[in-house]
């Protein structure tokens, strides 16, 4: 019988002859039905069918599934790795016919002439390849990716940098920038989830601002409310006031109107203005961490930071973890140490 599983799904499985196969569906009835039609003439003819597909045909599949799921960078990532992948193998062969030798040979390769780190989300994106393939194809069990160590990489920490930096940084910076810098600080934000606020995300009757992201496993779009500290609010407002209700986003290009896409390197260009050691989005996040950390525990910060897991959290601050209300207190009260420049305050926008 079927169960369900934490998501709502419901999960199907049958034996037969000692072999088990198990598929998963959206309602108990499809789940059921599926049990149901199973036999084992039925398996012995998608037996032979998978044998006659080849790897670049399930290469195919697996990238149509990952542009559903992932966003883009993560979608290219994938399709790079299976072209280089298909570089030293046969792409019309079957899956049996790749071995634990091709796959460190492709892999090689790609450390050779690329680096170390780019094998290594090779082989990641590979190995999720073969698991989809085993999932849904009927690739062999052992997948030759997960079998490959790791390539050693030198460990890069992000500059992370005082807060005094931060606030000549700041200083450079016109009233618009102001603002951006302000609300990557405050909220701890990612790039994107600060070039792509919008309006309707920043609530300034409950002084709440709703930062969104895809970086999620399923590739699905997580949208989370944050308390707004005092000097965001605003610096919001009067940026609101003073032209920045021309879009629905908050931040948009000063030439074009346009929402920004990436600006990549807008802070390093006000960090040589400003002449103090180049940081850059994450560097701003990671003190954002750093000053949390001072105040908050870890279990609280991972909130702040909306980690899917802990682990990850404990790679920005060393301790363990405080509530999202007393972000802004945290952040007025470091405002007030670093005596950061002061920030005009403007009438709410209703």
């Amino acid at each position: 019988m079927p169960y369900q599983m934490k998501d709502g799904r419901w999960r199907a499985h049958r034996m037969i002859s000692g072999k088990r196969r198990t598929k998963v569906f959206g309602t108990k009835a499809e789940a059921k039905k599926w049990e149901v039609e199973q036999n084992e003439e039925s398996w012995e003819t998608q037996e032979a069918q998978i044998h006659t597909a080849c790897l670049h045909d399930i290469a195919t599949l697996y990238l149509d599934y990952s542009k559903s799921r992932h966003n883009k960078k993560t979608f290219d990532a994938k399709k790079l790795a299976l072209k280089r992948l298909f570089l030293v193998s046969q792409a019309m062969c079957g899956p049996e016919a790749l071995t634990m030798k091709t796959a460190l040979t492709a892999l090689s390769k790609t450390a050779k002439n690329v680096s170390n780190a780019a094998a290594n989300k090779d082989r990641k994106h590979l190995s999720a390849y073969w698991e989809f393939g085993k999932k849904y194809h009927g690739f062999p069990l052992l997948n030759p990716f997960q079998q490959i160590e790791r390539f050693p990489e030198k460990s890069e920490n992000h500059y992370v940098p005082p807060i005094e930096d931060f606030w000549k940084v700041y200083g450079k910076a016109d009233r618009e920038d102001r603002a951006m810098l302000l609300a990557l600080l405050h909220t701890a934000g990612r790039r994107s989830e600060v070039l792509h606020l919008k309006w309707e995300d920043v609530d300034f009757g409950q002084k709440k601002i709703r930062l969104s992201t895809c970086k999620t496993r399923d590739g699905s779009r997580k949208r989370v409310w944050l308390s707004m500290t005092r000097a965001l609010h605003d610096a919001l407002a009067e940026h609101r006031i003073r032209g920045g209700s021309r879009s629905e986003y908050v931040f948009t290009s000063k030439t074009t109107g346009e929402p920004y896409v990436d600006r990549k390197h807008f802070v390093e260009r006000l960090c040589a203005r400003a002449k103090v050691k180049k940081f850059g989005y994450h560097g701003i996040r990671g003190l954002s961490a750093t000053l949390l950390a001072q105040e908050l525990p870890v279990q609280e910060i991972q909130g702040i930071l909306r980690h899917a897991n802990l682990t990850t959290t404990a790679r920005y601050v060393r301790s363990l973890g405080v509530t999202t209300d007393r972000l802004s207190e945290t952040f007025d009260r470091f405002e007030e140490k670093a005596t950061a420049p002061k920030v005009v305050a403007f009438r709410a926008v209703k």
